[in-house]
């Protein structure tokens, strides 16, 4: 009745280079908290000071906002400040603008501060094995 070639095993697809969809554990630790501190660069501007101390915090704190990714952050709140000035100006709405915003609202979920409707997988702590006890070998 059914038409078509048989479905093959798993093995059988490996061992002749077909297609084995793995499965893909989640991580089991949360994210790397920074060794190092994190601190604002001394030069920058104090409009963009005042956005680094309102968003690096989150940023920490999500584990995004690391030495390896400072540069990248001064960076985003240089356009953050460059897009609040464009809301208030009468380029509002331009070409101009929404590219801005676009930038910005793909810095927000890169750094992970903004949500971006999915959970953050946090760890989960196992429970103790409550048969601990009886796994010790006898001698």
């Amino acid at each position: 009745m059914g038409a078509g070639r048989k479905p093959q095993g798993g093995a059988i697809l490996a061992l002749h280079g077909g297609r084995v969809r793995p499965y893909h554990k989640p991580p089991e630790a949360g994210p790397i908290v920074a060794q190092v501190p994190v601190t604002c660069p001394e030069d920058l501007p104090d409009d963009q000071q005042a956005v680094w101390n309102e968003l690096a915090p989150a940023a920490l704190e999500a584990g995004t906002l690391t030495p390896r990714t400072r540069s990248a952050f001064v960076m985003f709140c240089r356009n953050v400040v460059l897009e609040r000035r464009y809301a208030e100006s009468a380029q509002a709405g331009t070409g101009n603008h929404r590219g801005m915003l676009q930038w910005v609202a793909a810095r927000y979920k890169d750094f992970a501060i903004a949500p971006f409707g999915r959970p953050v997988v946090t760890t989960v702590p196992k429970p103790a094995d409550p048969f601990a006890k009886f796994d010790r070998v006898v001698s």
